[in-house]
């Protein structure tokens, strides 16, 4: 399904926030292509491993701003991610986990 993502706008790596009411939650960037968007997350703390609260945020952040079964969500984290987060990612095609081994502050 994604091999059919082509970015054709200007891909801006900034924080970008997605909020409604008095919810509020913050992606590292989002890159959108018609319908489709792409939601990059990074944890830059190894204390963060993104349980199943923070993963909860993530999805309803995603489907407050686009279709998410039009979205691919990725994880970055420099530990071992949740064992929640890593069955959940099982049963989603959405979610993608990356551990990187170092990541620059």
């Amino acid at each position: 399904m994604w091999e059919r993502f082509h970015i054709t706008e200007r891909v801006v790596y900034a924080p970008q926030t997605v909020s409604r009411n008095d919810f509020n939650y913050i992606f590292d960037a989002i890159v959108r292509n018609g319908e489709k968007a792409v939601f990059i997350k990074v944890f830059e703390s190894p204390d963060e491993n993104c349980g199943r609260d923070e993963l909860n945020k993530i999805r309803k952040a995603v489907s407050l701003a686009n279709k998410y079964y039009d979205s691919h969500i990725y994880i970055f984290t420099k530990k071992r991610f949740s064992d929640y987060a890593v069955a959940e990612t099982a049963k989603d095609e959405t979610l993608s986990l990356v551990e990187v081994e170092r990541l620059k502050y």
